[in-house]
């Protein structure tokens, strides 16, 4: 006999079922008080603050308010494990866009104010390590926050991500080396595992009223500030700064006539001369896709440099590169040879057909020319 919707529910995974097919006040009501705590826990490790923590999980509840039916649970594997690592991955991401958001604030504040001392974000080891997991690309930050700050095993975060555990465990070790790069650029010398450990062992306490407001969401009126893509997991920021310096060289050169770009990370920076354009239908789905998943693209070329092209299709200015051969680069590895011969032979300007496979990014199968 079906449960009743004032029944609560019997799992995380049924709780998302009823609130992403209507509004369902109890099993949001369950999911907050079930779920929030862990969502805040981490959302409080990756910015050091209780406040930001609570700001950022409101927003990932604003978010989840309208995308609950986003999450799929896999066929195989644990089910709940992998809605709770999902949800996690909601808070992970509200939190990294707070970060850069208030280091942006403080960035223009900066600018405007030269004559006062700011000091800024990172001015000892801890603090340096969130601006880092902050900057690190969407592949690479979410499964090392779920596995080292969220205390989530590789297969609930592959689970969660759509993809394998292996690959799960390759993108947060390839998320280790990042941030022990950028520690060792800004100066700090500890090891980054360890102030990992002191990240993930902190805990902090939880706002009275925290679960009180974010239950209240469900019938709140406010519009998320972040982006849908941002919140569920979109392209990395060096994938549109990326789209963003193609467009900008061919408006230069006067070659082609592109709608203007501009980079999310600098919407608050610069006044709107235009109306925004209208969403992309085509362009989320294509930012969410799963490993694996193949297709074929047609469009213009906009740029190629060091194996990275940048293709005008109808779905957007999109990124492709070759795959990646061998381990890392100290161990002889690098981009596909094979297919970086093939893309000398073209230039921008050329209308191309490329067959490609996802693998964190559109990885090139095959190029050719297209009438």
């Amino acid at each position: 006999m079906p449960a009743l919707a004032c029944d609560p529910p019997a799992s995380t995974v049924d709780a998302l079922r009823r609130i992403g097919a209507e509004s369902d006040a109890t099993a949001w009501s369950w999911l907050v008080e079930r779920e929030g705590p862990a969502m805040f826990r981490v959302a409080q490790r990756a910015l050091g603050s209780a406040a930001a923590a609570d700001d950022a999980c409101q927003e990932a509840f604003l978010h989840l308010r309208r995308g609950a039916h986003r999450f799929r649970a896999p066929d195989n594997g644990d089910a709940e494990a992998a809605a709770r690592a999902w949800l996690l991955r909601i808070a992970a991401n509200a939190a990294a866009m707070y970060a850069r958001g208030e280091r942006r604030r403080a960035q223009r504040e900066r600018r405007q104010q030269p004559a006062i001392e700011v000091h800024p974000p990172g001015t000892d080891e801890v603090d340096a390590l969130r601006c880092a997991i902050a900057e690190l690309p969407d592949s690479q930050r979410q499964p090392l926050v779920l596995h080292h700050l969220g205390g989530q095993d590789y297969a609930a975060i592959g689970a969660a991500l759509g993809i394998s555990p292996g690959a799960a465990r390759v993108r947060a070790h390839r998320g280790l080396e990042s941030l022990r790069t950028r520690l060792a650029q800004a100066g700090v010398l500890v090891a980054a595992t360890g102030l990992l450990g002191q990240l993930g062992a902190a805990e902090a306490v939880m706002p009275a009223t925290a679960t009180a407001r974010w239950a209240a969401i469900l019938t709140s009126t406010s519009t998320p500030a972040a982006t849908t893509a941002a919140i569920f997991g979109g392209i990395s920021t060096m994938a549109k700064i990326t789209i963003l310096g193609a467009a900008l060289s061919a408006a230069a050169l006067c070659t082609f006539t592109l709608a203007p770009i501009q980079a999310e990370e600098h919407r608050e920076d610069k006044p709107k001369t235009e109306s925004p354009a209208p969403t992309d239908p085509k362009k989320e789905a294509h930012d969410s896709l799963a490993e694996g998943t193949k297709g074929v693209s047609e469009g213009v070329i906009l740029s190629i440099e060091k194996g990275k092209l940048v293709l005008n299709t109808a779905d957007g200015n999109l990124l492709f590169m070759p795959h990646w051969r061998g381990g890392m680069p100290k161990d002889g590895g690098g981009l596909d040879k094979a297919t970086l011969e093939k893309l000398g032979a073209f230039k921008p300007g050329q209308r191309v057909r490329i067959a490609w496979t996802w693998s964190e990014r559109r990885r090139i199968e095959e190029i050719s020319a297209a009438k």
